[in-house]
């Protein structure tokens, strides 16, 4: 219901918001890519990436070295932390933290895109 321009959403109407909204939560893991790519490693990440531009292989192979090149160091990094893990453990971390910084770097869509959903969620960016 709309009046005078305000929209009055009913209580059900806001806890479908809510629970839409609650899908964008930022997860354990996506916290986790967050404070990788604050450390030396999301640099790392970048070079590698830039590194592998020319290379003559499929984005796929490109994003595999990539992703090969960092897990080992995100296993360093958290087995320095006291955490007892495996190089298989730390993959999927590996992959958010690389498609992160690919798309904070190379791609020249997905920051907009990003941007777009925070703002239709009211979140600055």
């Amino acid at each position: 219901m709309a009046f005078l321009g305000i929209h009055i959403l009913s209580s059900k109407q806001l806890e479908a918001v809510k629970a839409e909204a609650a899908g964008f939560a930022v997860s354990e893991a996506g916290k986790a890519v967050a404070v990788l790519k604050q450390t030396s490693i999301g640099s790392i990440v970048a070079k590698d990436i830039a590194a592998m531009q020319d290379k003559n292989l499929s984005g796929a192979q490109k994003f595999s070295t990539v992703v090969a090149n960092t897990a080992p160091l995100v296993l360093k990094y958290a087995t320095a932390g006291g955490l007892v893990a495996v190089l298989a453990d730390v993959e999927d971390i590996a992959r958010s933290l690389v498609q992160s910084v690919y798309n904070d770097t190379k791609s020249t869509t997905a920051g907009r895109v990003a941007a777009a959903v925070l703002k239709r969620f009211g979140i600055a960016v």
